[in-house]
C-alpha cells in the first residue's frame, strides 16, 4: 500500500493513482470509478470494470468484513427500533380512539366478566375497575 497526499484546487480534493494499480485495474483515461464511504475504516475506491481484479492482503479483507458487519449491525439495531417506535405508537392511537369513540369500554367489561362468573358458580364475586386518575374510584 501506497500513501498519496492529497491535493485541493478550489473547493475540489485530489489524490493521484499509483502506476502499478493503475495497470492492475485497467483503468484508462476517462473510465468511471466507484468511490464509497466505509465508517470506521475508510474510503473505498474500485473500477466497475475489474472489481474482481484487486490483490487484497488478508487482513485488509477481515477489515472490511469488520466494517461491513458493524455497518449492518448498526442498521438492524436502527430498524428494530424504529420497528417497536411504529408498533407502539400505532396501538397506542388505536386504543385511545377506542376509547374515545366508546367503542370499547372497559366498565361494560368488567361488569361482563362479574356476571359471568357469578352465573357459572353462584358464588358472590367482587370485581373492581382500578384507575389512577383523581377522583375515580
Amino acid at each position: 500500500m501506497e500513501t498519496r497526499k492529497v491535493v485541493k484546487i478550489r473547493s475540489s480534493y485530489f489524490i493521484n493513482i499509483p502506476a502499478a494499480i493503475i495497470e492492475e485495474l485497467k483503468i484508462e483515461k476517462g473510465d468511471s470509478l466507484r468511490v464509497g464511504s466505509l465508517p470506521g475504516y475508510g474510503i473505498l475506491i474500485t473500477s466497475g470494470k475489474a472489481v474482481s481484479k484487486i490483490s487484497v492482503q488478508l487482513e485488509g479483507v477481515a477489515r472490511l468484513q469488520a466494517a461491513a458487519d458493524s455497518i449492518f449491525s448498526e442498521l438492524r439495531r436502527k430498524a428494530r427500533s424504529l420497528e417497536k417506535s411504529f408498533t407502539f405508537n400505532v396501538g397506542n392511537r388505536i386504543i385511545g380512539e377506542l376509547l374515545r369513540t366508546g367503542w370499547f369500554d372497559p366498565k361494560i367489561d368488567v361488569e361482563e366478566v362479574k356476571s359471568r362468573v357469578g352465573a357459572l358458580g353462584g358464588r358472590s364475586v367482587e370485581l373492581r375497575l382500578v384507575s389512577h386518575k383523581k377522583g375515580a374510584r
